[in-house]
Protein backbone atom coordinates (compact mmCIF):
# COMPACT_ATOMS: atom_id res chain seq x y z
CA UNK A 1 0.00 0.00 0.00
CA UNK A 2 2.91 2.24 0.67
CA UNK A 3 3.85 1.92 -2.91
CA UNK A 4 0.40 2.99 -3.99
CA UNK A 5 0.50 6.22 -1.94
CA UNK A 6 4.02 7.02 -3.13
CA UNK A 7 2.97 6.67 -6.76
CA UNK A 8 -0.16 8.72 -6.15
CA UNK A 9 1.86 11.50 -4.48
CA UNK A 10 4.39 11.56 -7.32
CA UNK A 11 1.55 11.69 -9.86
CA UNK A 12 -0.17 14.61 -8.13
CA UNK A 13 3.03 16.63 -7.71
CA UNK A 14 4.12 16.07 -11.31
CA UNK A 15 0.68 16.92 -12.74
CA UNK A 16 0.64 20.12 -10.71
CA UNK A 17 4.13 21.06 -11.93
CA UNK A 18 3.27 20.22 -15.54
CA UNK A 19 0.01 22.16 -15.47
CA UNK A 20 1.72 25.17 -13.86
CA UNK A 21 4.54 25.31 -16.39
CA UNK A 22 2.42 24.82 -19.50
CA UNK A 23 -0.66 26.71 -18.40
CA UNK A 24 -0.02 30.01 -20.19
CA UNK A 25 0.88 33.65 -19.55
CA UNK A 26 0.26 35.38 -16.23
CA UNK A 27 0.11 39.10 -15.61
CA UNK A 28 1.24 40.86 -12.41
CA UNK A 29 1.14 44.49 -11.44
CA UNK A 30 4.06 45.26 -9.12
CA UNK A 31 3.78 47.70 -6.16
CA UNK A 32 5.57 50.40 -8.19
CA UNK A 33 2.90 50.13 -10.92
CA UNK A 34 5.04 48.31 -13.47
CA UNK A 35 3.47 45.37 -15.29
CA UNK A 36 5.19 42.02 -15.46
CA UNK A 37 4.31 39.00 -17.60
CA UNK A 38 5.48 35.51 -16.71
CA UNK A 39 4.78 31.86 -17.46
CA UNK A 40 4.54 30.92 -13.74
CA UNK A 41 1.53 31.73 -11.59
CA UNK A 42 2.06 33.61 -8.37
CA UNK A 43 -0.74 31.76 -6.56
CA UNK A 44 -2.09 28.25 -6.94
CA UNK A 45 -5.24 28.28 -9.04
CA UNK A 46 -4.43 31.63 -10.70
CA UNK A 47 -5.89 31.72 -14.20
CA UNK A 48 -3.69 32.70 -17.16
CA UNK A 49 -4.61 35.71 -19.32
CA UNK A 50 -5.96 35.08 -22.76
CA UNK A 51 -3.38 35.83 -25.42
CA UNK A 52 -4.46 36.30 -28.99
CA UNK A 53 -2.42 34.57 -31.67
CA UNK A 54 0.49 36.64 -32.98
CA UNK A 55 -0.22 38.76 -35.99
CA UNK A 56 1.77 38.25 -39.13
CA UNK A 57 2.47 40.40 -42.16
CA UNK A 58 3.10 39.32 -45.70
CA UNK A 59 4.22 42.18 -47.91
CA UNK A 60 2.55 42.50 -51.30
CA UNK A 61 4.61 41.43 -54.28
CA UNK A 62 6.91 44.16 -55.59
CA UNK A 63 5.45 46.29 -58.38
CA UNK A 64 6.49 45.43 -61.90
CA UNK A 65 8.91 47.96 -63.34
CA UNK A 66 7.39 50.35 -65.85
CA UNK A 67 8.76 50.47 -69.36
CA UNK A 68 11.60 53.00 -69.62
CA UNK A 69 10.40 56.41 -70.78
CA UNK A 70 13.12 56.59 -73.42
CA UNK A 71 11.93 53.35 -75.02
CA UNK A 72 8.35 54.55 -75.29
CA UNK A 73 9.41 57.97 -76.61
CA UNK A 74 11.79 56.52 -79.18
CA UNK A 75 8.96 55.13 -81.29
CA UNK A 76 7.09 58.45 -81.15
CA UNK A 77 10.04 60.61 -82.26
CA UNK A 78 9.88 61.75 -85.83
CA UNK A 79 12.03 64.67 -86.90
CA UNK A 80 10.66 66.94 -89.62
CA UNK A 81 14.05 68.30 -90.60
CA UNK A 82 17.63 68.94 -89.64
CA UNK A 83 19.80 71.49 -91.41
CA UNK A 84 22.96 73.55 -91.21
CA UNK A 85 21.75 77.07 -90.51
CA UNK A 86 25.18 78.71 -90.63
CA UNK A 87 27.29 79.09 -92.70
CA UNK A 88 25.05 79.34 -95.74
CA UNK A 89 25.53 77.10 -98.78
CA UNK A 90 28.35 78.32 -101.05
CA UNK A 91 29.54 80.83 -98.41
CA UNK A 92 33.12 82.06 -98.39
CA UNK A 93 34.91 82.34 -95.06
CA UNK A 94 38.17 84.21 -94.64
CA UNK A 95 40.05 83.07 -91.57
CA UNK A 96 43.83 82.70 -91.51
CA UNK A 97 43.65 80.32 -88.53
CA UNK A 98 41.18 78.03 -90.30
CA UNK A 99 38.31 78.43 -87.81
CA UNK A 100 34.79 77.60 -88.96
CA UNK A 101 31.68 77.87 -86.79
CA UNK A 102 28.81 75.59 -87.82
CA UNK A 103 25.28 76.01 -86.40
CA UNK A 104 22.61 73.33 -86.64
CA UNK A 105 18.82 73.47 -86.37
CA UNK A 106 16.36 70.60 -85.96
CA UNK A 107 12.55 70.41 -85.89
CA UNK A 108 11.15 69.42 -83.46
CA UNK A 109 13.90 69.99 -80.87
CA UNK A 110 16.52 67.38 -80.13
CA UNK A 111 15.11 64.60 -77.91
CA UNK A 112 16.81 63.40 -74.72
CA UNK A 113 19.41 60.76 -75.51
CA UNK A 114 19.83 61.91 -79.11
CA UNK A 115 22.79 63.86 -80.49
CA UNK A 116 24.19 65.46 -83.63
CA UNK A 117 27.08 64.25 -85.75
CA UNK A 118 28.69 66.94 -87.89
CA UNK A 119 30.25 65.52 -91.04
CA UNK A 120 32.94 67.37 -93.01
CA UNK A 121 33.96 65.93 -96.36
CA UNK A 122 32.39 62.56 -95.42
CA UNK A 123 34.22 62.25 -92.07
CA UNK A 124 33.02 62.96 -88.56
CA UNK A 125 34.13 66.44 -87.47
CA UNK A 126 32.08 66.82 -84.29
CA UNK A 127 29.54 65.05 -82.13
CA UNK A 128 27.22 65.99 -79.27
CA UNK A 129 23.88 67.42 -78.23
CA UNK A 130 24.97 71.04 -78.76
CA UNK A 131 23.65 72.84 -81.84
CA UNK A 132 26.91 74.68 -82.53
CA UNK A 133 30.32 73.29 -83.46
CA UNK A 134 33.65 75.18 -83.52
CA UNK A 135 36.14 73.70 -85.97
CA UNK A 136 39.78 74.80 -85.75
CA UNK A 137 42.70 74.66 -88.17
CA UNK A 138 40.59 73.53 -91.13
CA UNK A 139 42.58 73.34 -94.37
CA UNK A 140 41.86 76.01 -96.94
CA UNK A 141 39.65 75.10 -99.86
CA UNK A 142 36.06 73.94 -100.37
CA UNK A 143 34.44 71.64 -97.82
CA UNK A 144 31.12 69.81 -97.77
CA UNK A 145 29.23 69.75 -94.46
CA UNK A 146 26.18 67.77 -93.39
CA UNK A 147 24.65 66.87 -90.04
CA UNK A 148 22.91 63.75 -88.75
CA UNK A 149 20.68 63.20 -85.74
CA UNK A 150 21.35 59.86 -84.05
CA UNK A 151 19.53 58.09 -81.21
CA UNK A 152 21.19 56.49 -78.16
CA UNK A 153 22.01 53.32 -80.11
CA UNK A 154 23.73 55.21 -82.95
CA UNK A 155 20.87 54.80 -85.43
CA UNK A 156 20.57 57.75 -87.84
CA UNK A 157 17.16 59.36 -87.36
CA UNK A 158 17.46 62.13 -89.98
CA UNK A 159 20.22 63.70 -92.11
CA UNK A 160 20.62 67.17 -93.64
CA UNK A 161 21.41 68.19 -97.17
CA UNK A 162 25.05 68.95 -97.89
CA UNK A 163 26.32 72.55 -97.60
CA UNK A 164 29.48 73.63 -99.41
CA UNK A 165 31.71 76.21 -97.71
CA UNK A 166 34.86 77.82 -99.15
CA UNK A 167 37.64 78.66 -96.68
CA UNK A 168 40.30 81.20 -97.63
CA UNK A 169 43.52 81.28 -95.61
CA UNK A 170 46.48 83.43 -96.41
CA UNK A 171 49.53 81.49 -97.50
CA UNK A 172 52.89 81.86 -95.84
CA UNK A 173 54.09 83.93 -98.84
CA UNK A 174 51.14 86.32 -98.57
CA UNK A 175 51.77 87.18 -94.93
CA UNK A 176 55.60 87.47 -95.06
CA UNK A 177 56.99 90.98 -94.67
CA UNK A 178 59.41 92.22 -97.27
Amino acid sequence: MNRYFTLLAIGLVSSTLISNTTAGVYKRVNPDGSVEFTDKPEEIGEKPIEVSPPSSYSPPPPPRPAAPAAATKKADVSYESVSISSPAHDATIRDNEGNISVSVSVKPGLQTGHSFILMMDGKEAGKGPQNSFQLKNVDRGSHNFSVQVIDGTGKIMVQSKSVTVHLHRATAKGIMKR
